[in-house]
């Protein structure tokens, strides 16, 4: 697949191999560990990793655990207007294709745009949508939490055309056929093959430590918007990824407890209403950084999850298992051996260094 033309000519996407070299001796183990999955794995957020464009710390910072990049992802909408590395932006695109689509027809088509020209008249678009939709979200929804998004996405829309770069998803086709009825599935099923593109598109971007946000108001015309990309016809734009470096982190969101909104062969039925959650954390209004909960019987001869120091930057890691010979640090993004191995020993009990 050949690469975007860069400031210093073209360049090519990074290899599809796992980190991009030959794996070290029980790394694999510290990714997808053999045996059960970690009862009590504690997920603390620290300060945004470092811009990088060096293809094999991205490729190690893709091996993030999935549990983590989900449970902290969130819409980072304030970004650095530093450029990116094309070959990061086609890494992303190239993990969105693995998406699936509706009868694998992969009619995906993804327009990155780093012209800050093509960017400001996007931004127009942005801004009166934003007039309209944010006027009346204003009036409606005056709570503290509400307020803080609305003063974020303001930001982005102050400054959209210093982001650096803008991923548009488009579909190729569509599901309206002049003079034939639709049935309203027709467009759950056409959309359905690209939002699930998107969301890997902010995975990646997560785990490599992109700020990513997911917008649609710059389309609210769509003729405008395939006159601004110059899109064909048969090309129509479903939603754009604003990515750049953050200016602040990623870490826990405020959600509903799960139980509050499964329900049971019926609407209404919710035996798990009252169920405590699998993962700790202050539901709705308040934060909390999730953590998967030990939810086995307390026994007195039970061992403290091994713990010890980052050898590179000397924060807690956390192994998924006691015999894990490597784990991932989530603060630099780095793979770190254990202390038999030569990383520290954390002090203090294993249950004082989770909390700290």
């Amino acid at each position: 697949m050949p690469g975007l033309k860069g400031a210093n000519g073209p360049k090519v996407p990074f290899q599809r191999d796992s980190r991009g070299k030959e794996p070290e001796e029980g790394t694999e183990a510290s990714i997808a560990p053999a045996g059960p999955s970690p009862i009590r794995q504690t997920l603390k957020m620290h300060d945004a990793l470092t811009p990088t464009d060096d293809p094999g710390e991205v490729e190690t910072r893709l091996a993030m655990p999935i549990a983590e990049a989900m449970l902290t992802q969130r819409q980072i909408r304030r970004v650095k207007s530093d450029p990116i590395d094309d070959r990061i932006v086609l890494r992303c695109v190239e993990l969105a294709l693995e998406a699936p689509t509706g009868s694998n027809k992969q009619n995906w088509e993804f327009v990155i745009v780093k012209d800050r020209a093509v960017k400001a008249r996007l931004a127009a678009q942005y801004r009166r949508a934003w007039t309209l939709y944010g006027g009346l979200g204003r009036r409606i929804r005056t709570d503290e939490h509400t307020t803080k998004i609305q003063k974020s996405v303001q930001w982005q829309i102050d400054h959209f055309e210093e982001i650096p770069v803008l991923v548009v998803c488009c579909l190729r086709g569509g599901y309206r056929v002049p003079f034939v009825p639709q049935l309203p599935i027709a467009a759950s099923s056409h959309y359905g093959s690209i939002y699930p593109s998107a969301q890997n598109l902010l995975l990646a971007a997560r785990s490599i430590g992109l700020g990513g946000s997911l917008i649609t108001m710059p389309l609210l015309s769509n003729i405008v918007a395939r006159q601004i990309l110059k899109l064909p016809l048969s090309i129509e734009p479903c939603c754009i990824v604003a990515l750049g470096w953050p200016k602040g982190r990623y870490g826990s969101k405020p959600r509903e407890a799960v139980g509050t909104v499964v329900h049971l062969d019926q609407y209404g039925q919710q035996p798990w209403r009252d169920q405590a959650p699998t993962t700790e954390r202050h539901h709705r209004p308040g934060v909390h950084s999730p953590r998967i909960v030990d939810q086995r019987p307390a026994t007195a001869n039970r061992q403290s999850p091994a713990i010890w120091r980052c050898k590179h930057c000397g924060a807690l890691v956390h192994p998924a298992n006691e015999s894990a010979p490597v784990a991932w640090c989530a603060r630099c993004g780095r793979l770190t051996e254990s202390r038999r191995d030569g990383g520290d020993r954390a002090p203090g009990p294993a249950s004082d260094a989770a909390g700290a």
